[in-house]
């Protein structure tokens, strides 16, 4: 059941709590469509808040997880934008943005600001979005949430990258380390190796350290 306007400060959904359900207009291609969080039940989403169309490093960042796009389809998982703009205002930017001409996937209106509410990254003092990142698994539960200062952009690798250590660690059971890539082991939880986990110029290098068959989930 949908209900964005039960949440209280400073109590909104974060991490490991159920991600609040959602129905919004949205932009994908030359087309207006209705979206439904629900209807995402049983896939990794990703929800890229920024906040506003026509700013400077927005564009970037679009760029940046476009390109990236069919490797977070191959692991099972979508991405929407969502801004506090109008549809009509996502429908101009993509007209005239060479980088958002691009973009596969769909960019959602937050103009009631209740999506942004409900996560936590409204920024109050403007009205608009934090630039702020949310992972939803597919039990639709949030796994990952980053806000980020708005002079500085996001690395869409290292969004990838978190998608992939969530589904290696659901795959193993494994812990996954600093600087974790696809390939490399995950650390084995014993009780009796607490505090002998080490590395040295080669992240995690230890013996501790066993590498399992993963398939992406």
């Amino acid at each position: 059941m949908e209900d964005l306007d039960t949440c209280t400060l400073p109590f909104c959904a974060t991490r490991d709590d159920e991600a609040p359900l959602f129905t919004a207009e949205g932009l994908i291609s030359q087309s207006f469509e209705t979206f439904r969080l629900a209807d995402m039940r049983g896939r990794w989403v990703v929800l890229f808040f920024y906040a506003s169309d026509f700013t400077f490093v927005w564009p970037t960042e679009l760029a940046a997880v476009a390109a990236l796009y069919p490797h977070f389809q191959q692991l099972g998982a979508e991405v929407w934008g969502i801004s506090t703009d109008s549809i009509y205002a996502h429908k101009v930017f993509k007209d005239i943005s060479p980088s958002a001409r691009q973009v596969p996937f769909p960019l959602l209106s937050d103009r009631n600001q209740r999506i942004s509410r409900a996560y936590r990254v409204l920024d109050p003092s403007s009205g608009a979005s934090f630039r702020a990142t949310i992972l939803v698994n597919p039990e639709g539960v949030i796994k990952a949430k980053l806000i980020y200062p708005p002079e500085v952009g996001r690395s869409a690798d290292e969004i990838l990258r978190i998608l992939q250590g969530q589904q290696f660690a659901r795959g193993t059971g494994l812990g996954v380390p600093a600087g974790w890539t696809p390939g490399m082991p995950g650390i084995e939880r014993r009780f009796e190796d607490i505090g002998r986990i080490w590395s040295r110029k080669r992240p995690f290098t230890s013996l501790l350290i066993v590498k399992y068959p993963w398939r992406p989930s």
